[in-house]
């Protein structure tokens, strides 16, 4: 997410990236393309609700409830699949995708998925239509079949849709209740807002609005040494994914973490909107980093300009 020099020729366009950060703390330093920083509505203190939007002057700070679920008897968990009908007690096993809530005390599964036109209205998501929540917890470390709660396992969140250049103007809205996973931190496209409420006993949730985004795609580019200002992407596409992770809590931890319980605390419901192929975070005691990684230079198309992209 660096700036460029002299675009040459006529068989490439300059991507056109972005960097929101959305932080709850006061100093926030950051390296980005296009960026901004805002603050968001409130800092949530133990079990409450932070809402966290693109704008700071934003002073709805309430959810919204889409769909419903009912209050019968939840079927016997793990059946069918091994993360159906999980409670709050009941972890769910690595690189399995979580399934639609249907009882009022499941978790680990997400809510309908809403779309808000350009119009400011929200409809629901038919069920069968190709608009489909895909959620799941993953971590490198293959010692246990099941998340854990340390920080060290992070959620994958995306929708899977066959998006195009049309979407990016449609906010979509969903709410994943997350259980025991502490939502603090997320990066996911074009982020609008989100609401992280409840607490480690009864279960968080977090409720998302985010548009597609564009995405550019180059093997090994994760860093500034593999990814310099003459890259150019080999594929390009429309999406809205990224993921979310729970902050560890002490010194000497591999992952994202803080020192502080209180400090964790106050960061929940941060999250960055980019597109970058790639992101990183670093984390002090008073103020916190996010680097942006991504190719530099969409491909070209039949040596003109690409259907796709917005740079110039």
């Amino acid at each position: 997410m660096r700036r460029t020099g002299t675009l040459y020729g006529w068989s490439m366009r300059r991507i056109g990236r972005f960097l929101v950060v959305v932080c709850m703390l006061g100093t926030t330093t950051y390296v980005g393309n296009s960026s901004s920083l805002v603050s968001a509505d409130h800092v949530p203190v133990d079990a409450t609700s932070s809402t966290s939007t693109s704008s700071s002057t934003s002073s709805d700070s309430t959810s919204t409830t889409i769909g419903s679920t009912t209050d019968t008897s939840i079927p016997a968990p793990r059946s069918p699949g091994r993360n159906s009908y999980l409670t709050i007690d009941l972890p769910p096993v690595r690189d399995g995708g979580w399934m639609g809530c249907s009882f009022a005390q499941q978790v680990y599964c997400y809510e309908p998925v809403g779309v808000i036109t350009p119009s400011g209205i929200e409809t629901l998501v038919p069920a069968g239509a190709n608009v489909i929540p895909i959620t799941y917890c993953q971590n490198n470390d293959r010692s246990s079949d099941y998340c854990v709660f340390d920080g060290s396992d992070w959620i994958g969140v995306s929708i899977a849709a066959n998006f195009n250049a049309s979407d990016v103007q449609n906010t979509y809205h969903w709410k994943l209740r997350t259980g025991k996973f502490e939502p603090d931190i997320m990066m996911l496209g074009d982020t609008q807002k989100s609401v992280v409420a409840g607490n480690e006993t009864t279960g968080w949730t977090l409720e998302i609005w985010a548009r597609p985004t564009l995405k550019a795609w180059l093997s090994a580019c994760y860093s500034a040494a593999n990814c310099g200002e003459n890259t150019v992407a080999t594929t390009v596409r429309y999406g809205l994914e990224g993921y979310v992770r729970m902050l560890g809590v002490g010194d000497g931890i591999k992952w994202p973490s803080v020192a502080t319980k209180q400090l964790r605390d106050a960061l929940r419901g941060t999250w960055i909107s980019t597109n970058g192929m790639t992101q990183s975070w670093v984390f002090s005691q008073d103020k916190f980093s996010v680097t942006a990684i991504s190719p530099h230079f969409l491909p070209s198309v039949n040596g003109a300009a690409p259907e796709v992209g917005p740079g110039s």
